[in-house]
């Protein structure tokens, strides 16, 4: 019979039954078992052989050759679902397995060529298991050290044991409950109200997403944040302008002790700047990539693009390259992505067609409350 109700384990079970009496190894099995869903796919796709053994217990069996074959790109359409999803149902396993029942020949490059970490620690393990030597032979020393002559051995077990379940690493950024519960309560709201309007008082509901975006996850913080050795703003080839008329960006007040510079880079001649520099920062030793971090805030303008994306309402509360969410300031979409502990990235593309980036050294509620408070935002 074919197409059983049984369950992966209980298939695992029957063929390692079979495979006691009738070959071939059912390490090649156990590899099925272990690394997806595929003893119940090949169950279902008439691959398996189930029949009763005269004491009543099911025993199975595998048509491998028959099985590999429906992998094939000219394969008859049917044998196998084409859409196997990849992650449970990877075709070098299968084939793999198959080698190692001494049913079909296998190139292992081309089977392991892309396959993840733990699906190879499997493959590794069958192999060992059903290929090494388990059995180590020595001859014992007597109490002085000389032979004994008496050869033994020991079972040494498989050179690379079965993998076993690794429990996930600690994820520091992630709050404990009852805090995780609020927020995946505020994750929920944001995904049913995509694109709130941000006005001052900022909403309940528009704080909240705010305060729970957390900060770029620090595995991509020198990616993203790199360049290393750059060398300051005021000694990287821009061109200053003294008045800023060119500049159609937002002109936020300025803070205690601030100064506005308005600068273009040579390297990027329609990128329009706006810094609003604290008092003690030197321009000629932070580089472009450190500024917010120094405590300046930056307001780049770029001319319109028409290939560029819009602005597509959403959240994300914990992205690893920093969670973010779109709130709607008057008619537009602005993205606030939170860069950093302390630093907020915000987008948006004016009616015009315009592009403004700002980034402002403050955490995103603090830093969409400062920047509704500038004239000429959107």
């Amino acid at each position: 019979m074919t197409g059983s109700t049984l369950t992966s384990s209980q298939l695992a079970d029957v063929l390692a039954m079979a495979w006691s009496e009738l070959g071939p190894p059912a390490v090649a099995v156990e590899l099925l078992h272990r690394t997806g869903d595929w003893l119940t796919t090949l169950d279902a796709a008439g691959f398996l052989d189930l029949d009763t053994h005269p004491d009543g217990t099911p025993r199975a069996t595998v048509r491998w050759a028959e099985a590999v074959a429906a992998l094939a790109p000219d394969a008859p359409p049917g044998l196998l679902p084409a859409d196997l999803p990849h992650d449970s149902h990877h075709r070098g396993v299968l084939r793999i397995a198959a080698a190692l029942a001494s049913a079909v020949p296998v190139d292992l490059g081309a089977a392991i060529g892309d396959m993840d970490r733990p699906t190879t620690a499997h493959v590794l393990a069958a192999i060992s298991r059903s290929s090494q030597a388990h059995l180590e032979w020595f001859d014992p020393r007597l109490p002085d050290g000389r032979p004994s002559a008496r050869w033994t051995y020991r079972d040494v077990g498989a050179l690379v044991d079965w993998p076993t379940a690794q429990e996930p690493p600690q994820d520091t950024e992630l709050p404990l409950w009852p805090a995780r519960v609020e927020e995946e309560e505020v994750a929920r709201a944001a995904a049913a109200h995509p694109g709130a309007a941000a006005a001052l008082p900022l909403s309940e509901h528009v704080a909240a997403v705010l305060d729970h975006l957390r900060p770029i996850a620090r595995g991509y913080r020198t990616m993203t944040l790199g360049m290393w050795g750059a060398p300051g703003v005021l000694d990287d080839d821009v061109d200053i302008d003294d008045d800023g008329t060119a500049f159609t960006g937002p002109h936020p007040a300025l803070g205690p002790g601030e100064e506005r510079l308005w600068l273009r880079r040579r390297v990027a001649p329609g990128h329009l700047h706006l810094l609003l520099v604290p008092a003690g920062v030197d321009l000629h030793t932070v580089p472009f990539h450190d500024l917010t971090r120094a405590g300046v805030t930056t307001i780049t303008t770029t001319p319109p693009d028409p290939d560029t994306a819009p602005v597509v309402a959403g959240t994300d509360l914990r992205n690893p390259t920093g969670g973010w969410t779109v709130v709607r300031i008057g008619e537009v979409l602005a993205q606030v992505t939170h860069l950093e502990d302390a630093v907020t990235g915000i987008y948006w593309i004016r009616a015009d067609g315009e592009r403004v980036g700002v980034s402002i050294p403050a955490r995103p509620r603090q830093a969409v409350e400062r920047l509704l408070r500038w004239p000429g935002v959107p």
